[in-house]
């Protein structure tokens, strides 16, 4: 690879290779100027455009680990676009003469090989030229630069022409000069050295969850889903050599594991990077992950093998009614009072809560009475909280009787409780 003189050292061996085809002309370098005085023997070397080279350019993609380590050089690929102009006298064919004898040479050394490069660092005439090509370290590149002879159509041409302001055309052609790779001086830090090798086999068995039901016991007699309850995951491969069950993409470790069943706790809250996430009443993701030691001793941490597809759950808000405050006739035979209710878990700033009042028993001799009413904005969470265990509801037009309580909490929807208080 090359350093950042690598540009001005291709150019100083483009100008020296043409230098010996043509015999003594003066090499000039910079854009194409009118000729002043006498029509000397003379070739111009132009470099009018440099492109990023499209095969390379995705090879600098990482150069870096995820904490800023350089792991490799950076490096950028670039293609030379030069343009030859050639001057002398034209009755005696010299512009023709020295193009003949420049594009043959090129040709014959379309491949700046290392040997070259190296030869011309010791034979060019002038200080500068061997200056450049030092300090690139073109001569160490193990990628050859390749010229190759341009295509340009004479409207192309007549455009590189154009940006040169009232100096007139010499006969001229374009050469490709590709693939200048550039590097920084950069010390990349080296890998860590592989301790030992393992290659393993392992049978592709993917977990399957054909179902989840929370299970029965004393703290949850009626075995819904709710906050804390023990879920029982059944289905097919759930074992595995390390098997994992992931709440929302964090991982949870179960207590009970089989093949065709897994018992874990769901959590109060999830931890993520040190982060305590509430595990919120609503729909959730569960999958089945399997992991395995590769490594053995040198490499402890289990790597994940394979996860089951992703199975939504509700979990169930458990609700408790409260004595209701500011109680008052809304009419004949109506009511109106701000119910408050608790809920486990607690209920996010953000999250879309409201109660039903289902009048009990049903009545035999008309439609039963059903009352839905909306939490207050941000569920009544003000100030820096973002959660809250109680919201209280503004309730109105509800006609006397006992009627049951249930609540919703994003789309999961709680036991019904005895709410008497419009009796």
């Amino acid at each position: 690879m090359s350093k950042s003189q690598a540009i001005a050292a291709v150019t100083a061996v483009l100008a020296h290779i043409i230098g010996k085809s043509t015999n003594g002309a003066s090499v000039e370098l910079g854009r194409p100027t009118s000729p002043q005085g006498a029509m000397a023997r003379k070739v111009n070397i132009y470099l009018y455009q440099v492109t990023p080279n499209a095969a390379w350019r995705n090879e600098d993609l990482v150069t870096r680990d995820s904490d800023g380590t350089l792991r490799k050089r950076p490096q950028i690929a670039l293609d030379l676009h030069y343009l030859l102009s050639f001057y002398g006298d034209e009755a005696n064919f010299e512009p023709q003469l020295m193009m003949g004898a420049v594009m043959r040479d090129l040709n014959a050394r379309a491949l700046l090989t290392q040997s070259l490069v190296k030869d011309i660092k010791v034979n060019a005439g002038k200080q500068i030229f061997k200056d450049v090509i030092t300090n690139s370290k073109l001569d160490e590149s193990v990628h050859s630069i390749k010229l190759s002879l341009a295509s340009l159509s004479l409207d192309e041409m007549s455009k590189v022409w154009s940006v040169f302001f009232q100096t007139p055309y010499a006969l001229s052609v374009a050469y490709h000069a590709t693939v200048v790779l550039i590097e920084t001086d950069d010390e990349p830090e080296e890998a860590q050295p592989v301790r030992d090798r393992g290659v393993f086999g392992v049978p592709f068995a993917r977990p399957e969850i054909k179902r989840i039901l929370a299970k029965e016991d004393l703290n949850n007699p009626e075995a819904i889903i709710k906050s804390e309850a023990t879920l029982l995951i059944q289905g097919d491969k759930l074992q595995g050599e390390k098997t994992t069950v992931l709440i929302d993409g964090v991982e949870v470790t179960p207590q009970v594991v089989s093949d065709q069943e897994i018992e874990v706790k769901l959590p109060p809250k999830l931890t993520v990077d040190s982060t305590d996430i509430p595990l919120r009443a609503g729909p959730h993701v569960l999958q089945v992950m399997h992991s395995m030691l590769l490594g053995g001793a040198s490499s402890p941490e289990p790597h994940q093998i394979v996860e089951s597809s992703p199975v939504a759950f509700l979990l169930l808000p458990t609700i408790k009614g409260h004595p209701v405050a500011n109680k008052a006739a809304d009419g004949p035979g109506l009511f109106k009072a701000d119910v408050p209710v608790s809920f486990v878990p607690k209920v996010g700033k953000g999250q879309r809560v409201w109660i039903l009042l289902k009048e009990t028993p049903v009545p035999t001799n008309r439609a039963q009475r059903a009352y839905r009413f909306m939490a207050p904005k941000n569920n009544g969470v003000t100030g820096t909280d973002d959660e809250t265990e109680t919201i209280k509801f503004a309730v109105k037009g509800v006609a006397q009787g006992d009627y049951l309580l249930e609540a919703n909490v994003d789309g999961g929807e709680s036991l019904p409780v005895d709410f008497k208080e419009f009796v």
